[in-house]
């Protein structure tokens, strides 16, 4: 998100990580990834409720202005003939094959998330919605455009009756994104036990 990139400079600014060069108050930040490609980052956080105190979900939010810029972007992306990733931390929706009452707490909220779902499903050139805050693995459609969420690369969570509990296995991951100037693209979820064990066999 974009208020975190102050932090991220902090920790990360010795390695050489600088981030993109935004204002403060931006909350939609577009970056060509390569040939072919581009991703549309939009801030989701709620900083009200960043504190997450007694371990309540924390939810998200945009407003009816990112999502006017979000349209004008797709539509420059479908002049330039590109492909866009849209990024942002918070689900646009809860998984439908779960129960929809207990993740949609931790999803965004609002009459403007459903403009912003009417504003990608529009969009032919919306390839996929990427976000995180689940902790766990999501791959669905909004549209043409796939809606997928990554698995956390510490712990994960399930649902469980009318609540969001600790996964008690070692599920961490992350999701591997392959694009090619051609506008095809791959995406897989890759364990790390899984991983680790098949460097292991190899060495």
């Amino acid at each position: 998100d974009v208020a975190n990139y102050a932090a991220m400079r902090e920790a990360f600014g010795a390695a050489g990580w600088q981030g993109p060069s935004v204002d403060d108050e931006d909350r939609i930040l577009s970056v060509q990834l390569c040939e072919g490609w581009r991703c549309v980052l939009l801030d989701s956080t709620v900083p009200a409720s960043q504190s997450n105190e007694a371990g309540k979900a924390v939810h998200g939010e945009i407003d009816a202005a990112q999502v006017m810029a979000l349209r004008g972007e797709l539509a420059l992306a479908e002049v330039e003939g590109e492909r866009v990733l849209v990024v942002m931390h918070h689900p646009m929706r809860a998984p439908t094959t779960e129960a929809e009452s207990v993740w949609s707490r931790v999803c965004l909220r609002g009459e403007v998330a459903a403009l912003l779902q009417r504003a990608v499903a529009d969009s032919p050139a919306v390839a996929a919605v990427l976000t995180g805050h689940l902790h766990s693995e999501m791959d669905e459609r909004v549209g043409n455009a796939r809606l997928l969420a990554a698995p956390s690369t510490c712990h994960q969570y399930l649902q469980e009756g009318e609540r969001i509990r600790l996964a008690e296995d070692d599920t961490s991951g992350f999701r591997e994104i392959v694009l090619k100037s051609d506008g095809r693209w791959t995406t897989e979820v890759v364990r790390l036990g899984a991983a680790a064990d098949a460097a292991a066999r190899v060495s």
